[in-house]
């Protein structure tokens, strides 16, 4: 599971992400890394198991 929030200034609630299957690769993410979805860029703030 990733937690989300959106780049740049405002207190913006944060948005989970959870990443199932088991045709998906391994993936790697860490915290601080930009993630861009849907035009807007988000910062992952923390990866949860």
């Amino acid at each position: 599971m990733l937690v989300l929030r959106p780049q740049g200034r405002g207190n913006w609630a944060p948005t989970r992400i959870v990443i199932d299957g088991a045709r998906i690769g391994p993936m790697t993410f860490r915290a601080g890394q930009l993630l861009p979805l849907g035009g807007i860029v988000f910062r992952i703030v923390m990866v949860l198991p």
